[in-house]
């Protein structure tokens, strides 16, 4: 079947005025199709590019575009010494050596946990020799 004839069955099938309603009909939603499309890519570069609420990152003192803290304070006593760090994704870990109090006290090693959307330290290991004994 070649497309004159596909034509010619249509054109048989349905009266002009039924032809040209359906002519409008593709035409409309194939519109509809296209603007419901940029729509749906407008929202989602909106989404994309906008910050975290404020809610999100309460109680820092500065917050960068990407709604981190850029102003986090871990306080650490007097003397302290941090060793290492360890950054995974939303969460810092700061492995620090608390200097030894009293006269036959050794130093501590503690581990601060810091959640840096809110900018909170979330928990802080202290790690001793011979506690499991």
């Amino acid at each position: 079947m070649d497309g004159a004839s596909a034509n010619d069955t249509a054109a048989s099938l349905l009266n002009p005025r039924q032809l040209r309603w359906l002519k409008f009909a593709v035409v409309a939603m194939g519109i509809a199709i296209i603007v419901g499309l940029l729509a749906v890519f407008v929202q989602i570069a909106r989404l994309a590019s906008r910050s975290p609420p404020a809610s999100a990152v309460a109680g820092a003192a500065s917050v960068s575009r990407g709604g981190v803290p850029t102003d986090i304070t871990l306080p650490l006593p007097a003397g302290a010494r941090v060793r290492s760090w360890q950054l995974q994704a939303t969460r810092l870990a700061v492995e620090y050596e608390s200097p030894a109090m009293g006269s036959d006290a050794v130093p501590q090693t503690i581990l601060a946990v810091i959640d840096l959307p809110s900018g909170t330290i979330v928990s802080r290991v202290h790690i001793t020799a011979g506690a499991g004994k």
